[in-house]
């Protein structure tokens, strides 16, 4: 309605999910091959929800093209079948079933101009290598309240400092990389296997658990933070000159004067 969404440009996924009566001890993410050597474009997972439940979901990352997030709904039931031969799930999964589209990465979509600030899901402020939307959620509505507060007439242009120094700096390495682990599916299927591979996930945790959570501000010093902050610089390198690194780049312009 702002018209501050390119649609064209914005990197979407769709997350489909349903609830079981089960008792889950720890949140479960699987990168899952549904055929052989062709890794699903996305991930899915079993979290526990209230006490005796759980929250399960497929995950689909889809670029542009929308149509192609009816492959989480289809492939849901096939994905709990996954989850059941891994003693992950027992029984079938019940009861109405929910989706939902996510921005990711914040491409395609200007935080702010003039009287509107977008937060959260609406800003597009989604991590765009796994969907977790909660942590940005929180710091932009507090970066969008502090530009408020301290510069009501000037609230739109921190707005989007704050959010181009903070997200979009994540975002500048972590949606090129996302696009280019998703593009085909034998990419899909080796990206899963290098990260769920022997000793590969002891490594990543520590530094996985400061991006997920978006948690690197603050951090205390250490290999984790030193990781952290070698990935996206990394990837700020190897993705700049992309599509994708192009349309983000105008996403967080300032605004001209």
């Amino acid at each position: 309605s702002a018209g501050l969404v390119a649609r064209a440009a914005v990197l979407w996924g769709f997350a489909y999910r349903g609830y079981v009566d089960q008792p889950v001890e720890r949140p479960v993410i699987a990168l899952w091959d549904d055929e052989p050597r062709r890794g699903f474009p996305g991930y899915g997972w079993i979290f526990p929800n209230e006490e005796g439940t759980a929250n399960i979901g497929l995950g689909i990352g889809v670029q542009a093209d929308r149509t192609s997030a009816t492959r989480a709904v289809k492939r849901f039931d096939a994905f709990c079948t996954h989850l059941r031969r891994q003693g992950l799930l027992v029984g079938p999964v019940p009861g109405q079933r929910l989706g939902g589209w996510l921005k990711m990465g914040v491409v395609g979509t200007v935080p702010a101009h003039d009287r509107v600030l977008l937060i959260g899901d609406a800003g597009g402020l989604v991590n765009p290598l796994q969907g977790e939307g909660i942590a940005p959620a929180m710091t932009s509505a507090l970066a969008a309240a502090r530009a408020i507060v301290d510069d009501p007439g000037r609230a739109a242009d921190r707005y989007r400092a704050a959010v181009a120094g903070g997200p979009g700096r994540f975002a500048a390495s972590a949606s090129p990389a996302h696009v280019a682990a998703s593009a085909t599916p034998r990419r899909m299927a080796l990206v899963g296997r290098a990260l769920t591979a022997p000793l590969v996930g002891r490594l990543i945790a520590g530094p996985w658990a400061l991006l997920w959570n978006d948690l690197l501000d603050g951090a205390p010093g250490g290999p984790n933070r030193t990781a952290v902050r070698v990935a996206l610089r990394a990837g700020d390198r190897l993705g700049r000159r992309s599509l994708v690194a192009r349309r983000l780049a105008i996403t967080l312009a300032p605004p001209e004067p």
